[in-house]
């Protein structure tokens, strides 16, 4: 992976971009540091990891049936105190899986969640910072439309690119990102599953879903279960949602150091959590037969 990962993005572009000084902005400076555009390195950074997961699939068979859509659209729809909430949300890609994800938290787990509070912010509402638009087409989108005509209609993960780094942006602001995608994946995963009755009530089985939120180099990684869409019942069971609280870097320095491509502090524990969302819930590793004789090897 790590020879993989050097190929691609060390040694990624040889044209020196010129020099430009545009203040507060770095846009400009990761074009001069990457060789590219930085959004288009982003994506295809993300696309090598999934290459490098696919490769797994002499060990784990199921990954051949797995869909990796890109460009993806989620527009949700939803009611709470009173208003009516669209999320538009531009997702470069989505992971689909035959088989949907187990839930992470057992039913104990999520009945203890009744005596969970969220914070009250009254007299403000919860979406006060949301701006008001007309919405002349009450629909909602999925990128799968059908799970009865579809081979892998559950969707297992989201991966959220960047163009550079914000410089003002926290671990609090991956998370919310996070959380937003979390929570619209696994609404019309809901809704694709058990259909549009189930706005307002506790889902008759959890619906699990996982981000991975990334500008090349940082990356954040979340999980968040879907219990009910009672959004405004205090008294009921609740969603859970959990993230990293620190970002993991995959790498210290990658850039041309003294005319030389350098890649330093290089972390594959990035592209094993990767590996192991994309795999969430697959069966460990096949058995291989030892040809010389008729005895199960572990492999």
């Amino acid at each position: 992976m790590k020879s993989s990962f050097y190929t691609t993005s060390v040694r990624r572009g040889t044209t020196a971009y010129p020099i430009q000084d545009d203040g507060e902005c770095s846009r400009y400076d990761a074009e001069n540091r990457l060789g590219t555009n930085p959004i288009l390195y982003s994506e295809s950074l993300v696309r090598g990891f999934f290459h490098n997961c696919d490769l797994m699939a002499a060990d784990h068979p199921d990954l051949l049936d797995f869909t990796v859509m890109e460009k993806c659209v989620l527009r949700q729809f939803f009611e709470s105190r009173g208003g009516l909430i669209r999320f538009y949300l531009d997702v470069p890609f989505v992971a689909f899986s035959p088989t949907p994800l187990k839930p992470f938290a057992d039913a104990a787990q999520v009945e203890a969640t009744r005596d969970a509070r969220a914070p009250d912010i009254s007299p403000l509402l919860p979406y006060a910072h949301l701006d008001e638009c007309h919405v002349y087409l009450h629909q909602n989108n999925f990128p799968v439309l059908d799970a009865t005509r579809h081979s892998a209609p559950n969707a297992v993960m989201a991966v959220s690119t960047y163009a550079v780094r914000q410089p003002m942006w926290s671990e609090d602001h991956y998370a919310a990102r996070a959380l937003t995608i979390c929570f619209q994946l696994a609404l019309g995963q809901a809704r694709l599953l058990y259909g549009e009755d189930v706005v307002g009530r506790d889902l008759p089985e959890p619906v699990a879903s996982q981000c991975v939120t990334t500008d090349g180099q940082q990356f954040h990684f979340a999980a968040f279960q879907l219990n009910t869409l009672k959004l405004d019942d205090e008294a009921g069971v609740k969603n859970i949602f959990w993230h990293e609280e620190q970002l993991s870097s995959l790498y210290e320095v990658c850039d041309h150091v003294n005319a030389r491509p350098t890649l330093d502090g290089y972390n594959p524990d990035v592209i094993s959590k990767f590996a192991a969302m994309y795999r969430q819930g697959l069966p460990g590793k096949r058995k291989q037969t030892d040809p010389r004789s008729s005895a199960i090897v572990e492999p």
